[in-house]
């Protein structure tokens, strides 16, 4: 079931701002790969199945493009999959460097990887 991009509260993209987040978070999974020494496609599984794990944090019309098995996902619901699974990622290596044990919050990585995707939350 594909929920079209307006009603999961993404903007219309017609600015480079869009383009400009798009290429910094491909560059960024794919010197996380080189780092973990993992290939493209696991990563891009990893980050569904975060969304899926993470998705009742996400805004109610967010939730609905990650319902079902993570490999049918809409190739919008992946790329906003990318974009939390980094957000997440870089906040729980923030975390751990300064040894706080509060853990991510989920809510606030989903508005981050919104607003780099054109979303709203």
């Amino acid at each position: 079931m594909d929920i079209p991009a307006a009603e999961a509260g993404f903007r219309q993209r017609s600015n480079s701002c869009y383009d400009h987040n798009l290429s910094h978070i491909y560059r960024r999974v794919n010197e996380l790969c080189r780092k973990w020494n993992m290939p493209r496609d696991d990563f891009e599984k990893a980050a569904c199945v975060y969304a899926l794990v993470f998705r009742e944090h996400a805004p109610r019309n967010t939730q609905m493009l990650y319902t079902g098995r993570p490999s049918l996902y809409s190739q919008e619901a992946k790329r906003l999959a990318l974009a939390f699974f980094l957000v997440y990622v870089e906040a729980s290596e923030r975390l751990a460097a300064l040894n706080d044990s509060d853990g991510v919050n989920a809510l606030a990585c989903w508005k981050i990887a919104l607003s780099l995707m054109g979303g709203t939350a």
